[in-house]
């Protein structure tokens, strides 16, 4: 065993009663191996990418201090480069009355009206982001009507890759085909493990606003069905096609960081030796543990 502990760092993994839509770990997983920043907030609190990078920190250091492996994983790239690479954020813009009341004000008037005053406020930023992104024009106007200032502003480091830890980071890859077959069979495989009913009872609980919903890929479509917007085969097709869209968009995201050291996970099989084949670079770059071998499957 490598002494290694998980810190989060997918974007809807971080919220409560979000289980199946987020595929999170099963608990007997989480269990053997410790898990940060899983199942730790609640829906009606969007988190920033500027307190994500602060507890990430903190779970980090406890980590080292512990004399463990900090191993942050997930596909949310900008939660990831806030946390390895030194980038600043508006830290003390950070009030959780001013984001209710944006919320409310969401709920009132619609995104369009926020999108306009994103737009008029901070238009760099607005045309860095779609206008159907809740979360982030909620907290781009959080932050001007705290400090005055618009986010772009902020953080002028994003062109560096500069890193504040000792890092090395892997990539999973596929082919085309490989991937967008992977990712049907894990909607199917949702819906299958009750994705509707888990929306439905979310839904029930008062968190029908919720701009963590309205953004995240599986839950904003089966509302859209629950409304009967559309139907069950239509919203099914719109989880598929965005998830695709969503995994392209994350491998141009992270192709553009020459850090990353790809591995190719096509055939689904060895992944004992995949896992060897980390530990041994890992290894070859100093990281204090002991290289175990990892069985593979079955033996």
């Amino acid at each position: 065993m490598v002494g290694g502990e998980i810190v989060s760092a997918d974007s809807s993994q971080l919220y409560r009663q979000m289980d199946v839509g987020t595929a999170r770990p099963e608990p007997e997983i989480m269990s053997t191996v410790p898990h940060h920043l899983v199942d730790s907030f609640d829906l009606d609190y969007p988190i920033t990418v500027a307190e994500y990078q602060r507890l990430a920190r903190q779970e980090i250091q406890g980590i080292i201090e512990r004399k463990r492996l900090p191993i942050l994983v997930g596909g949310s790239g900008l939660y990831l480069r806030s946390v390895i690479d030194d980038l600043r954020f508006a830290e003390n813009a950070l009030s959780l009355e001013e984001r209710k009341k944006l919320t409310q004000e969401l709920a009132e008037k619609g995104r369009e009206v926020l999108w306009e005053e994103l737009q008029r406020i901070d238009p760099w930023y607005a045309a860095k982001i779609s206008a159907g992104d809740t979360r982030r024009i909620i907290r781009a106007l959080e932050v001007y009507r705290l400090t005055g200032k618009p986010l772009s502003s902020f953080g002028g480091e994003w062109g560096k890759r500069r890193s504040v830890y000792d890092l090395t980071m892997f990539g999973l890859t596929a082919p085309k085909d490989v991937l967008y077959s992977r990712i049907e069979k894990r909607v199917d495989g949702m819906l299958e493990k009750g994705l509707v009913e888990e929306v439905k009872g979310l839904i029930e609980k008062g968190y029908y606003n919720s701009p963590v919903l309205a953004q995240s890929i599986g839950y904003k479509e089966v509302i859209l069905y629950l409304q009967g917007k559309i139907h069950f085969e239509e919203m099914v097709r719109l989880i598929k096609r965005n998830s695709r869209r969503l995994a392209k968009k994350q491998l141009t995201w992270f192709r553009r960081d020459p850090r990353i050291l790809w591995l190719d996970v096509s055939s689904g099989e060895n992944e004992g030796e995949l896992v060897n084949q980390i530990i041994r670079v890992l290894k070859e770059r100093g990281v204090p543990f002991e290289l175990c071998e990892i069985s593979q499957p079955g033996q």
